[in-house]
């Protein structure tokens, strides 16, 4: 549709992005796409989104990939069953398996909400057995029978080029005893994902199996077990092959109820010497775990665990855990506790990463936060989500970042800010010299809030990123955006996506860049913009020749 204006382009010669609501429907925009894998051979990347594409337009699509000759990625997105589904599926299958395509082209195939007969699946588990170029492999949200994701497990352990599998079936457990095999006997595979391993019943071996397949595996540095089921004592060996793996040093585990057993955590990290990454979630963990000091852990992620034992647990890990790098906790409870968290971070000296999603805070929690940031000298990296800040917290936050000299980069996503919040933290603003980054997304910024954020920025000479997407502005907020732009000569990156921008909007955005001379990067995406409220955005795009432009 236009001339290429981003980095992010599929190649610097097709840079067309075909957006569905242009086109009549999904087969018309997939036919006006195809003419590019045809008879441009610089095509490396493709995206096929769309449900109710028609048999001849895929079949064409199949032709066309049979001509391309540098397509290394290729991301099949929701082909849902319809009248034409078994031809469909069929044409894709010849297209992508029967054209030499895996076999010494395709380097990634995603696959994301597709349904599978066992014909198909066997076809694609034949393709990647022959396959000497595939090496990412992801199934996500796949709707893929029992017999069919078997035979594409069995594919891929024999496979000796895929390093990355990702398999997220819907309703759909894994075996464990094939899984088993699949670590054991790949040697290449460096990154495993896979969702719900099949609960144990009367073969309680096939857990040991797994077990010692992870501890015989000598490649593996990624796992996460999306398990999403009870923690049994049967899962203990697994944390124990996690612990003595030689290459392991990212590994996740998901659980529904884990509170009244501490081994999930105890398993993998007491005595670890390699394991630098640990996530965990579920609906609670135990504080009763004992922990032995000196671990090797750099990044904790702990989600959904919503119990004050939790908390208790978090603060166990961090004192066994001197050399934590990366902390994100994923909390939603009333009775946070964090006080002794805080106190724990305080004493961090190798801290650089704080997240911390905790939703039912009040004043007195963040009061507790700011002491910890008036104190801290290692944090860079704050993301802070705790569903509402008001006046108190507010000025408790801000009071404390006066004396926070390190961070760089501050996060308020997902928060609504009550009554004079927004003025508080942009009066803070003003005078900061240190904070570099600034995430106000999905805030529900008021037009008070954003003028107020406006005339902060006259005065601020630190801040290269700011983002406001997803905040409902229109045209009406437009004066403060190019306020911003207008009298800022330090701010390298404006995120405006997702938000009402059109029309005259648009245009005065447009103007107010085309006088800064610093912006590299604008993104207007999602903006509901209409082919004439774009023409003011194509022409910069050509004026502006350094500057990367989304919409």
């Amino acid at each position: 549709r236009r001339p290429p204006r981003s980095t992010h382009c599929i190649s610097s010669a097709a840079s067309d992005v075909y957006k569905r609501q242009l086109y009549d429907s999904s087969s018309e925009a997939l036919k006006s796409g195809v003419k590019f894998l045809r008879e441009d051979n610089a095509v490396t990347s493709f995206l096929l989104n769309c449900g109710d594409i028609e048999y001849e337009s895929t079949k064409m699509f199949a032709l066309a990939l049979k001509n391309n000759y540098k397509l290394t990625t290729l991301h099949l997105n929701q082909i849902e069953d319809n009248n034409w589904y078994p031809k469909i599926t069929k044409a894709l299958m010849i297209g992508i398996m029967k054209n030499n395509l895996l076999k010494s082209l395709i380097t990634c195939l995603k696959m994301d909400g597709c349904s599978f007969f066992y014909k198909d699946a066997k076809a694609l588990a034949l393709a990647i057995k022959e396959s000497d170029a595939l090496v990412e492999l992801f199934l996500l949200r796949m709707d893929i029978l029992k017999e069919g994701l078997g035979q594409i497990m069995c594919a891929v352990k024999n496979s000796h080029t895929i390093e990355k599998f990702v398999c997220i079936c819907c309703n759909r457990k894994i075996n464990a005893r094939i899984l088993a095999l699949m670590i054991k006997n790949n040697k290449v595979l460096k990154e495993l994902t896979v969702s719900e391993i099949a609960d144990v019943k009367d073969d309680e071996d096939d857990i040991e199996e797994l077990a010692d397949a992870i501890r015989e595996n000598q490649t593996l540095t990624k796992l996460k077990f999306l398990n999403g089921k009870n923690y049994k004592k049967e899962d203990l060996p697994i944390g124990q092959a996690v612990k003595n793996h030689n290459t392991l040093a990212s590994y996740q585990c998901a659980y529904k109820y884990a509170e009244r057993v501490p081994s999930p955590i105890a398993a993998a990290l007491n005595g670890n010497e390699r394991l630098t990454e640990f996530w965990i979630s579920g609906k609670g963990i135990s504080d009763k775990v004992e922990l032995e000091e000196g671990n090797v852990l750099r990044k904790l992620v702990i989600k959904r665990c919503d119990t004050p034992e939790s908390m208790k647990a978090v603060v166990k890990i961090m004192r066994a855990n001197r050399g934590l790098t990366c902390l994100k906790l994923y909390f939603s409870m009333k009775d946070m506790r964090i006080k002794s968290l805080m106190e724990e971070v305080k004493k961090s000296v190798t801290l650089l990463k704080l997240t911390l999603v905790l939703y039912g805070m009040t004043d007195r929690e963040l009061d507790i936060i700011a002491e910890m940031l008036k104190s801290n000298t290692t944090l860079s990296i704050l993301k802070l989500t705790v569903g509402k800040i008001e006046e108190k917290g507010a000025k408790a936050i801000a009071h404390a970042l006066k004396f926070n000299t390190t961070l760089m980069n501050l996060n308020l996503k997902n928060n609504r800010l009550i009554g004079r919040s927004e003025e508080i933290l942009s009066t803070f603003l003003k005078a900061n010299t240190h904070l570099k980054e600034l995430n106000l997304r999905e805030i529900s910024i008021t037009s008070k809030g954003i003028y107020a954020l406006s005339e902060a920025f006259k005065f601020n000479t630190s801040l290269i990123a700011l983002n406001l997407s997803q905040n409902f502005l229109n045209h009406e907020q437009t004066k403060a955006i190019t306020g911003i732009l207008e009298s800022n000569t330090t701010l390298l990156y404006l995120d405006l996506s997702r938000n009402d921008f059109a029309n005259e909007g648009v245009k005065f955005i447009a103007a107010a860049v085309k006088s800064n001379n610093t912006l590299r990067l604008l993104n207007l995406e999602n903006n509901k913009l209409r082919e004439t409220d774009e023409k003011p955005l194509d022409e910069l795009a050509q004026q502006k020749k350094k500057l990367e432009l989304k919409y």
